[in-house]
C-alpha cells in the first residue's frame, strides 16, 4: 500500500510537483481530503511534489475522475511508471526480498489496469460495473476470479445480459487476449540421475502461451486506463520459505507458442 508514494518520490516525477493554477489547487485539495477517507494510506512525506504525485497515483488506481490538466501530470507519472517499478524490481531483487518483490509485480499490474487491492479482478472486463461483477460471483455458475470466468464458454458468461451486442463483442475479445499459460517445471543434476545432497541443482521453467498462433508474439496487454501501450512481463520468483529470501530471475518477455 505504500508502493504508490514511493514512486511519486522518485526524482523523475518530482517536477510535475508545482500547482499554478488556483482552480487546479482547490481541485487537488479536494482529491486529497477524499482519498484520506480510507482510500489511501497515510502519507508518510508531506513534501509537496511527493503529496501531489501520490493522491494523483491513487486517483488513478481507484479511476476517478480528473480535471484535464492533473490527467496531463499523471500521464506523466505513469509513462514513467514501468521503468521506475522495475528498477524497485532490481531493489527487491538485490536484497533478496521475496514479499516485497510479490508486492512490486502486483503494484504493476495495479498500475497497469488502474485497480487497486480491494478491486475484484473482474473489474479488468470492458464494460463491467460493480453490478457485472456481483452477477458473476453470486447463484448458479458463479467465479470466484477474471482466471476462471476465462474458462467458461462465451455463450455462458455471465454479466452480458444487459449489454449491446457490441458490448458483448467486446468482452468475448478481451477475454481471448487475456493469456493462458501452460507452465512445467523440472528439477534436475546435469549428467545425474538422481538428485543428492550437495548437488548443485539446476530448475528448468517452461512456459508456453496456449492461445497464440504459433510463432507469434503476445498482442499487447488490454489496458485502456493507462496511458501507453504495455507489453507482457513474466517473472518467476524461486523463494526460500524458511528465510522468506529469494533468487531472483530476470522477467520473461516475449512469450511465444511454438507448438
Amino acid at each position: 500500500k505504500m508502493l504508490p508514494e514511493v514512486l511519486a518520490g522518485a526524482a523523475e516525477n518530482r517536477s510535475s510537483g508545482s500547482v499554478a493554477d488556483a482552480t487546479t489547487r482547490a481541485e487537488l485539495m479536494r482529491l486529497t481530503a477524499k482519498l484520506r477517507q480510507g482510500l489511501m494510506h497515510k502519507p508518510r512525506f508531506e513534501h509537496p511534489a511527493v503529496l501531489k504525485g501520490n493522491v494523483l497515483l491513487h486517483a488513478h488506481l481507484h479511476r476517478l475522475e480528473l480535471s484535464p490538466e492533473l490527467r496531463t501530470d499523471l500521464r506523466g507519472i505513469l509513462v514513467n511508471a514501468p521503468t521506475l517499478v522495475d528498477a524497485m524490481m532490481e531493489l527487491a531483487q538485490s536484497q533478496r526480498w521475496m514479499q516485497t518483490s510479490v508486492n512490486v509485480v502486483e503494484f504493476s499490474q495495479y498500475l497497469t489496469q488502474a485497480l487497486w487491492v480491494r478491486d475484484h479482478s473482474l473489474a479488468q472486463v470492458p464494460h463491467f460495473s460493480d453490478k457485472e461483477i456481483q452477477h458473476c460471483v453470486k447463484g448458479k455458475g458463479a467465479v470466484k476470479s477474471l482466471r476462471e470466468y476465462l474458462t467458461v464458454a462465451d455463450e455462458q458468461k455471465k454479466g452480458l445480459a444487459t449489454m449491446s451486442d457490441l458490448q458483448c463483442a467486446d468482452v468475448t475479445r478481451v477475454c481471448k487476449l487475456m493469456p493462458a499459460l501452460r507452465c512445467k517445471f523440472k528439477l534436475y543434476v546435469e549428467d545425474e540421475v538422481e538428485i543428492a545432497e550437495r548437488d548443485l541443482v539446476t530448475l528448468l521453467v517452461a512456459f508456453d502461451r496456449t492461445n497464440l498462433v504459433d510463432g507469434r508474439t503476445a498482442p499487447p496487454v488490454h489496458a485502456p486506463m493507462f496511458p501507453a501501450a504495455r507489453l507482457e512481463s513474466w517473472w518467476v520468483l524461486v523463494s526460500d520459505r524458511a528465510g522468506n529470501l529469494m533468487q531472483g530471475i530476470p522477467p520473461l518477455d516475449r512469450i511465444l507458442n511454438y507448438n
